[in-house]
């Protein structure tokens, strides 16, 4: 009879455990962002058609890879940025992240892009 009541008692610790250590970290690491958002620059922007790039809370939150097409206005040529999941859960845990753009491809007008991206409270 003992060991069904220990087996329960250990199954109890462990859940408790388990929901102490996974919680508070995500938690904290999501409230950074949700209260300051994603705040992203992307380096030598064209003046005319500028490149733009919207990093959803939600994708932060996932923590999965994702490319994004940061074209914006600019009609002339496009560029993508991946974002992984390793690089998610350093923007949330605060870390100010510099990537760098894909090439154009485009003859003439081969070159990429550093973006930043942060969702530390803006100073």
């Amino acid at each position: 009879m003992r060991h069904p009541i220990l087996l329960v008692l250990v199954f109890a610790i462990t859940a408790s455990f388990a929901t102490a250590c996974g919680s508070s970290g995500t938690n904290e690491a999501s409230a950074l962002c949700a209260d300051n958002g994603v705040t992203t620059f992307i380096v030598d922007n064209h003046p005319n058609g500028a490149h733009t790039l919207d990093v959803a809370l939600a994708d932060v939150s996932a923590a999965v890879e994702v490319t994004y097409d940061i074209q914006g206005n600019n009609t002339g040529h496009g560029h993508t940025v991946t974002v992984t999941a390793d690089d998610f859960i350093a923007l949330a845990a605060g870390t100010v992240l510099t990537l760098e753009s894909s090439d154009t491809g485009a003859v003439g007008q081969d070159h990429t892009h550093p973006v930043t991206l942060s969702c530390s409270p803006q100073t």
